[in-house]
């Protein structure tokens, strides 16, 4: 179904509305509820004789608990809808968060919180696929921003809240860290109760969507998985194979190490500064604050050019830099104006990381595939803080533990220059060292896909028949001129199998509308035929007629932006094919 770009963006906007107030709560209790141990630790700790290493490894054995039921627990969100997993999952650690103030010793403050993991396991990667049922490929930096903006502002309000909840102590016989679980753990209860009641699952769930919404934004979404499914399948273990899932799982992974290594510890690094509780709480909300600005910045940046990976890096970047930078001010208050640095980039990496991973991953492969990168990054969690931790009783300083955060960022820059490049969305080879055979095989390729295209008609997958071997092809810059039903159905063939190493893949037509409906990961559709400039090979899919004057009118209009030596190939019928051969357009023994 089509809209205006005006009526989609409304109803995009009024989705936003509807979903993100509920989502964004939802993500500020869950943080504040992940993080107030860092300031119930400055009275806890000292109440029960918890040493700055147990600490340390109690605060993050948490994460070995969401480790293990992160993925089974998106998979079965998937299963059983999101409205009811999430709501399952928030009602579950609000009470376990709460039950923290009940902890006597180091064994049972490790015990509670291992299983406030277990309980709190697929919210994050649940809420990212939830988002992926909503809002379009190109919407989707901005809203994980917005959403995102979550955990600053739960940093930075919970700062000043939970110092203050510390001053409750003697009320009611509990101290002051008690009332500070208790009161932070019962809003995740009820707002549980709040998600499993207004949250639908689906658009087609929207009531408040008006029909031609409804059907649009469904069959969009439903449009943009499949482009993904036909490139790169939707079976879990395949996805866990892929070596970008791996990437991607190390980057979150320092970006998370980076970002709670230093939330955990950041109280107390400022507390040495000599600050009251109250002061500390509030100096401690300064570098969110500026969390915040920067996730807002690099998810608008992202989205309005379309760009992710040199923003991802610049966000890496910035939070490397940053952390090196407090490291060797540690002790002065100018350290604090660098953590604000490092706070922009550790919250700005998340707009441009998290559209990721739906670029080729969809159904359970994006559920499975999302709780991956998710879980082994959530390892950064216990990673951080207990480096941190160690690293601050061997050396007697943070400085050591907050030059190793920015290192590992650092690092996790420079993957992504090598991983997010023009060939992130294409499919994986299944048969490396292939050798390919150039326009000999781009020409065998095409009649074949022509003879099945008989029978499976425009927009029904045809299978796959060249991952690599002798026919998959090596050629960079491919166009497409005539988006017929042939034309249009092998241009999102070629881009979604990806049957070669194209860079490049460029479908052009004089008419707007065949342009419009042309949509998949890596393909330039347009009428603009200077887009098809440098092309080596040039495939006519023009409407049935005289077949040599059809052939040679497409061949002689692009014929100046064509790169030297390209060879022109037309497969709109068998017979122009054999026109071409006549006219020497075509060599076909190559």
């Amino acid at each position: 179904m089509e809209m205006t770009e005006i009526n989609q963006g409304a109803t995009i906007k009024k989705v936003f509305i509807r979903l993100m107030p509920v989502l964004f709560i939802s993500y500020i209790l869950a943080y504040i509820d992940r993080i107030n141990i860092g300031f119930a630790a400055l009275k806890m700790n000292p109440d029960l004789g918890i040493s700055s290493y147990i600490y340390g490894f109690g605060a993050d054995v948490f994460f070995f608990g969401y480790f293990i039921f992160e993925i089974p627990s998106n998979l079965m969100l998937e299963k059983v809808g999101a409205r009811r997993w999430i709501a399952r999952i928030m009602i579950s650690w609000g009470v376990l968060s709460a039950g923290m103030a009940f902890v006597q010793d180091p064994t049972s403050f490790i015990v509670a919180r291992f299983f406030l993991g277990v309980a709190e396991a697929g919210f994050f990667p649940g809420v990212i696929l939830y988002l992926t049922y909503w809002f379009p490929q190109q919407y989707r930096a901005r809203i994980i921003a917005a959403f995102m903006v979550a955990i600053p502002v739960s940093l930075a309000l919970g700062a000043p809240l939970s110092t203050a909840v510390l001053q409750m102590d003697g009320i009611a016989g509990l101290k002051g860290w008690q009332w500070l679980f208790i009161i932070e753990g019962v809003p995740a209860i009820l707002f549980g109760l709040v998600f499993l009641a207004v949250m639908p699952d689906r658009p087609r769930d929207a009531k408040w969507l008006g029909t031609e919404e409804r059907a649009w934004l469904q069959e969009t979404i439903e449009r943009e998985h499949k482009a993904v499914a036909a490139v790169h399948g939707t079976k879990a273990l395949q996805a866990f194979a892929d070596p970008r899932l791996l990437a991607l799982a190390f980057i979150y992974f320092a970006n998370t190490t980076a970002n709670l290594g230093l939330a955990f510890f950041l109280p107390q690094i400022l507390k040495k500064l000599g600050l009251s509780d109250m002061q500390t709480g509030l100096l401690t909300a300064i570098p969110y604050i500026f969390g915040t600005v920067g996730i807002i910045i690099f998810g608008y940046v992202s989205d309005k050019y379309k760009e992710r990976r040199y923003t991802l890096f610049a966000a890496l970047a910035l939070t490397g830099f940053g952390l090196v930078g407090s490291g060797l001010l540690t002790g002065s208050f100018l350290a604090v104006a660098v953590m604000a640095l490092a706070a922009i980039g550790i919250y700005g990496t998340k707009a441009p990381f998290w559209p990721l991973p739906s670029m080729f991953l969809t159904g359970s492969a994006a559920a499975g595939g999302i709780a991956l990168i998710n879980s082994i990054g959530n390892l950064g969690g216990f990673v951080g803080p207990y480096m941190v931790g160690w690293i601050r009783e061997t050396t007697h300083s943070y400085q050591s533990g907050l030059y190793f955060l920015g290192l590992l960022a650092l690092i996790a820059a420079a993957l992504t220059l090598l991983v997010v490049n023009a060939r992130f969305t294409q499919a994986r080879r299944t048969a490396p060292g292939a050798s390919p055979a150039g326009i000999r095989g781009a020409y065998h390729t095409y009649v074949e896909i022509y003879h099945g295209q008989n029978k499976r008609r425009a927009g029904v997958p045809c299978p796959t028949s060249h991952s690599g071997g002798e026919d998959h092809m090596t050629i960079r810059h491919i166009a497409f001129i005539g988006l017929g039903d042939m034309g249009h159905w092998m241009a999102l063939h070629l881009a979604n199998k990806r049957a070669s190493d194209a860079e490049n893949i460029v479908a052009f037509d004089i008419d707007p509308e065949r342009v419009k409906g042309l949509v998949a990961p890596g393909l330039v559709a347009t009428t603009d035929p200077k887009k098809m400039a440098g092309a080596e090979v040039l495939f006519l899919c023009l409407p049935d007629g005289d077949v040599v004057e059809n052939a040679l009118f497409g061949a002689n209009n692009v014929a100046a932006t064509l790169a030297d030596g390209a060879v022109v190939v037309d497969l709109s019928t068998i017979a122009h094919v054999k026109a071409l051969e006549q006219q020497h357009l075509v060599d076909a023994s190559r």
